[in-house]
């Protein structure tokens, strides 16, 4: 004959004080391993997984280029200039720039334009100085925009002038050189 298994109810009365609140401390950190711990073994193991991935993808990028980077000296100094925009783009770029300031509502005065040719001859810059004004945060993504959407564009200089510590307005002296190529 089977002997039934005994009611919980009766063990747990037969324990005494310490022994049932060592038996609350099981229960509790068995939850705590299932609840807490588990679900963050699989997070840690999840961001392992995607930190090797990175770490490949990065050791790709830093081998360089693929074989697309090759070719003799002057074929990859001729396509480097070829990167570089017309010198006839200067005017699209310039409304680029004044479109950009304009839609952060920044006041751009009369700029100053400086032809510089290149000694290799086949790049030249254009040195354009240019007085702003309008509010720091409205000059800052102003900026952040010019140089982002126009990579041949470089901020050279930028000086920064304001009346007060109380004022809002800011004047600012901005100085670009854009690269073009000539041929």
């Amino acid at each position: 004959m089977k002997r039934p298994w005994p009611h919980p109810g009766r063990s747990l009365r037969r324990l005494s004080g310490s022994g049932r609140f060592g038996l609350l401390l099981a229960v509790y950190a068995a939850g705590l391993a299932v609840f807490t711990l588990l679900p963050g073994c699989e997070r840690e193991a999840d961001l392992q997984q995607r930190l090797a991935r990175h770490q490949a993808a990065l050791a790709t990028e830093r081998q360089g280029p693929a074989p697309d980077g090759a070719g003799t000296p002057e074929q990859q100094l001729l396509r480097f200039h070829q990167a570089f925009p017309p010198q006839d783009a200067l005017p699209d770029s310039l409304e680029r720039i004044y479109a950009l300031a304009g839609e952060q509502t920044l006041a751009l005065e009369q700029a100053q334009y400086k032809f510089i040719l290149e000694p290799s001859g086949r790049l030249a810059r254009y040195e354009i100085t240019v007085p702003a004004s309008g509010r720091y945060p409205q000059l800052r993504r102003f900026l952040e925009r010019t140089l982002a959407e126009l990579p041949t564009l470089a901020l050279r200089d930028l000086h920064f002038k304001r009346d007060g510590i109380d004022k809002d307005k800011v004047d600012a002296a901005l100085q670009f050189v854009f690269y073009v190529r000539t041929e």
